[in-house]
């Protein structure tokens, strides 16, 4: 029987459109870590799995008041995904091991966003 790791992070990363605008690699640098140590609190919470997946399905949901592309969805998660390695959830981020993930776009009120982050294993 598959395990989940499940959890919602308050706030949304920013989308590739929105980073190249403030792009400074100081700012991009804060934003990564900002979010790579909100998903290891959250692991931590959700109960981290003992030893990082060697195989994963995982699923990330952008719930924001506004629809963004495909690319800029995709591209928003970045920083989750670091998180989830940083994290010792999953061993890479490589298709060998989370195969192809599932992303989606849920409405939101404004000024609500948040992510989730849905783990499946074992």
């Amino acid at each position: 029987m598959a395990k989940i790791l499940s959890f919602k992070l308050a706030g949304l990363p920013k989308t590739t459109n929105a980073s190249r605008r403030h792009g400074h690699w100081g700012a991009l640098l804060s934003e990564s870590r900002k979010w790579k140590r909100a998903v290891w609190a959250a692991v931590q919470n959700a109960g981290k799995p003992a030893q990082p997946m060697l195989s994963a399905s995982i699923e990330l949901i952008r719930h924001s008041s506004t629809q963004p592309d495909f690319d800029n969805l995709v591209s928003s998660f970045k920083w989750i995904l670091d998180g989830l390695i940083d994290a010792g959830v999953i061993v890479s981020d490589k298709p060998s091991v989370i195969g192809q993930l599932v992303y989606k776009w849920e409405k939101a009120a404004p000024k609500k966003g948040f992510i989730e982050v849905r783990v499946s294993y074992g």
